[in-house]
């Protein structure tokens, strides 16, 4: 995690790295997409007004893709992921199981999810 700054009597400011890509996925959901590999992104799903950077308990749902398409098993893999465990949480969006982090795991989430993509296959 990036360390955070301090402005006079300010809250602190998290810094967080640009996304790579961002487009819309769905009606009324944008999409911010980060590489983690030649072929794999991780992608926060927000609601085009929102950013990373200000909120550290803000939980960021996010989805798993691979030339470009989502990839429903690289996420299941990440569930049981060991170095994931106790940052990621599950949301139920249509019966669906959506995975999220917390914004202050985000950081050590994309690293982690880089070294998997880029260590193999997949995560």
């Amino acid at each position: 995690m990036l360390p955070t700054s301090l402005q006079g009597n300010e809250a602190p400011v998290q810094k967080f790295r640009l996304p790579n890509w961002e487009k819309p996925i769905m009606t009324g959901v944008w999409g911010l997409g980060y590489s983690v590999s030649s072929t794999g992104d991780v992608v926060l799903l927000s609601n085009g007004t929102s950013a990373p950077g200000n909120n550290p308990d803000r939980l960021w749902l996010f989805i798993l893709m691979r030339d470009g398409q989502r990839d429903f098993e690289a996420e299941q893999c990440i569930k049981v992921h060991e170095r994931l465990s106790g940052i990621l949480e599950c949301r139920s969006v249509n019966k669906e199981c959506i995975l999220g982090t917390r914004e202050q795991h985000l950081e050590e989430l994309l690293d982690i999810l880089r070294e998997a993509f880029q260590g193999q296959s997949g995560p």
